[in-house]
């Protein structure tokens, strides 16, 4: 998997901020907004095309400034139907630190409530999974931090519709090589939409291989053309949502309860006695990451699972939030070395993980000790019985 992410380096100049690293702008100074609105949205036939449905997936290659996802979630929460669910999935493989995103979103005032929910909750540049919730926009946008191709094995969804907005492909070919393009076909759903704004051969005939109907079309600005595209297939058919029943009232199976509701499913809770009564009935918990001095998909699995509950517990349960701030204790010397190989990971944010020695580990306790330790500055100590009341 990607090991290390290197966030965005960016000049900025009249037309906005560009990529030193792909020397490319990131949205048209001609009106970076209606070029979205035009070239995406109108290429993927939106809003027509989530018009009746209660469910659409959309998926980007390049989130950059998040432009395209805003644009799409105004014209979501003004045209969906009734209670209809948008999930967006995004690769980013230099992403923007907050305070240029926030920068570069001062450029359209018009979105500036869905910017301040996104900015509220911008990811670390951190490899892998982020996922940022957006109640309400009745949406979930999930962020893919790391090389397109991996980030796209590792979605499981299936794409309505696909905005590609890679720098071009004459600087960023990899973000178009065929391996891309061959994913992308296999998570579309039938008769997916497709839109973007080169029109290069090998982008065309890439698509075609992989089953696309891709026209041409005319661009927008001083750009002369563009591609949309659609996958050859039946339109899907709404499938009933499913209905799913929790055994267990506990944390877990609270946590259960609160994504299948981010889906729109309300599941059957069964408890034999009340929500709480085992262990998650407690007066005091830790919420620690599961540590593993791997590099490997188990070990970012668990510091992306532990942010993602540190993100949920503060935002939505900071009553249950007694503390924050765990210090782990090393068992001996070999334990120490173990510790220090994973809090230099680059799974996690900048001193998330800090390795202390024995003086500093006492400092912290109140009390002699003469074992090092791991801070971790971002888990927490909660009261499981407000957490599940929330």
């Amino acid at each position: 998997m990607t090991e290390t992410i290197k966030p965005a380096e960016l000049d900025w100049t009249g037309e906005g901020p560009v990529s030193r690293v792909f020397g490319d702008v990131y949205f048209s100074a001609e009106g970076g907004l209606e070029e979205t609105r035009a070239v995406f949205l109108g290429g993927c036939g939106l809003p027509e095309a989530w018009s009746g449905r209660s469910r659409y997936v959309l998926a980007e290659t390049g989130f950059g400034t998040g432009l395209n996802i805003m644009a799409t979630l105004d014209l979501w929460r003004r045209t969906r139907e009734p209670g209809a669910r948008l999930h967006v999935f995004s690769v980013e493989a230099h992403p923007l630190l907050r305070a240029d995103a926030a920068r570069a979103h001062a450029a359209w005032p018009e979105l500036a409530g869905i910017s301040e929910a996104l900015l509220d909750q911008w990811p670390k540049p951190t490899p892998g999974f982020h996922r940022i919730d957006l109640p309400a926009w009745n949406a979930t946008l999930d962020i893919g931090h790391g090389d397109a191709a991996e980030m796209l094995q590792g979605w499981q969804g299936r794409a309505d519709a696909w905005f590609l907005d890679g720098f071009a492909p004459s600087s960023n070919p990899d973000m178009w090589r065929e391996e891309v393009l061959g994913l992308i076909a296999a998570r579309s759903a039938p008769d997916a939409r497709l839109a973007t704004f080169t029109v290069a051969g090998a982008v065309r005939r890439g698509l075609a291989a992989n089953g696309f109907d891709v026209s041409k079309v005319a661009g927008f600005g001083r750009k002369r053309e563009r591609l949309e595209a659609r996958l050859a297939g039946a339109v899907r058919t709404a499938s009933p949502l499913p209905s799913v029943i929790v055994v267990g009232a506990g944390v877990a199976g609270a946590a259960v309860v609160r994504a299948l509701r981010r889906h729109g499913v309300e599941p059957l809770v069964v408890e034999a006695e009340e929500p709480g009564a085992g262990a998650s009935g407690a007066p005091a918990a830790l919420v620690t990451p599961r540590l593993d001095a791997g590099r490997g998909p188990v070990a970012a699995l668990g510091a992306q699972a532990f942010l993602r509950a540190v993100d949920i517990y503060r935002r939505e349960a900071a009553d249950a939030v007694l503390t924050e701030g765990v210090l782990r204790l090393a068992r001996d010397e070999r334990d120490a070395a173990r510790l220090a190989r994973i809090a230099a990971q680059p799974l996690w944010p900048e001193a998330a993980l800090r390795p202390v020695d024995a003086r500093s580990a006492a400092a912290i306790l109140g009390e002699d000790t003469s074992r090092t330790g791991l801070l971790m500055a971002d888990a927490l100590v909660v009261e499981p019985p407000t957490l599940l009341r929330a």
